[in-house]
């Protein structure tokens, strides 16, 4: 008999390998296969509908001035470690080429990170709030 959870989460793994695999400008530092407790969030505010983000840039952006807006508001720099999060679970890496990585990351529009100390989360999306701008939210957990 198959574990069907056992399945599940090989499959959601296989699909973060795959993802990652496909990434450039960062280095894969740790894969955690404990997904991220998305219960703490609760505190920091995550869930208020009525929350400002802290920054936001144009939908219609110039393609090279988003990837600087990402950058700055994620404070990414070549060398810096962080907790990548993909598909709930934190990954760790270390950012090679800043302007490359986001490239990279921003095809899903929508990049969610962690600091190496996992103490701020940093979210950058659309969302119903403002659907005619990028938003960046920080969260102290």
């Amino acid at each position: 008999m198959i574990d069907k959870k056992l399945l599940e989460f090989k499959i959601r793994m296989q699909k973060i390998r795959n993802i990652l695999k496909n990434l450039n400008g960062l280095k894969i530092l740790e894969i955690s296969e404990i997904p991220f407790d998305f219960k703490i969030l609760k505190k920091s505010g995550y869930y208020e509908e009525q929350k400002t983000p802290n920054s936001k840039i144009s939908i219609y952006s110039k393609a090279s001035d988003l990837y600087a807006w990402i950058i700055q508001c994620l404070q990414l720099e070549d060398g810096k470690i962080l907790f990548l999060l993909l598909d709930s679970f934190p990954i760790k890496v270390k950012i090679l080429n800043a302007e490359i990585a986001v490239k990279n990351l921003w095809q899903a529009r929508e990049i969610t990170i962690l600091n190496a100390q996992q103490t701020v989360l940093f979210e950058i999306c659309c969302d119903s709030r403002d659907e005619q701008h990028y938003l960046f939210d920080f969260y102290y957990l």
